[in-house]
Formats: structure tokens, C-alpha cells, sequence
């Protein structure tokens, strides 16, 4: 499955969330995205991110969702020919959407 969509990522989500808990841990969110998003490029640097940050030790249903709508907005921007080496990290949104 390369691609989520809202029902699959909300299925994925509850299927390793502890009966009682609203969060699932680090380890677990990155096991399950890559189960799940095997193909997707931005998964392997989120996924390492997730495991080197110390700040954060859960995931929450919104993280998680958030993470999908990002790959997705990507693919999006990619599909209408967006080149990223164009893109620079210190320019204003609005100069980018103009």
C-alpha cells in the first residue's frame, strides 16, 4: 500500500493504539509507517527523525494524519511539475504562491 487514504490511515492508527490510550509510541509509528508507506520517499528522513528527536515519545491520531496530508500536498505540488531545487528555505510563502 503506497498510498493512505483517510479510511486506511485511521484503520492503521487504531490497529496498534493501546485500548485506553489516545497515543502510540515512537517505535510503533515507525514500524507502522513503514509497513504502510514502504515507497513513499518522505518516510525513511520522517522516520528517522521520529527515532533521533528527544522532545516527543508518542504520536498522536493528528501527527499522524498530519504526516499523510504532507506526503500527499507533495505528491500534489510534484504533479504539477513544482521543482524543488527552485525552492529556498528562507523566501516568503506568499512569493512562492504568487
Amino acid at each position: 500500500m503506497s498510498e493512505l487514504n483517510p479510511n486506511s490511515d485511521r484503520l492503521c492508527f487504531r490497529l496498534v493504539q493501546e485500548p485506553t490510550q489516545k497515543l502510540i509510541d515512537i517505535d510503533t509509528a515507525v514500524q507502522m509507517l513503514t509497513i504502510v508507506m514502504p515507497s513513499e520517499p518522505l518516510q525513511p528522513p520522517f522516520c528517522d527523525f521520529l527515532q533521533q528527536q528527544t522532545e516527543y515519545k508518542v504520536v498522536n491520531f493528528d501527527q499522524w494524519t498530519s504526516f499523510l496530508r504532507f506526503t500527499q500536498d507533495v505528491r500534489f505540488l510534484e504533479m504539477l511539475c513544482f521543482s524543488w531545487s527552485r525552492w529556498r528555505q528562507l523566501h516568503p510563502w506568499p512569493a512562492a504562491l504568487s
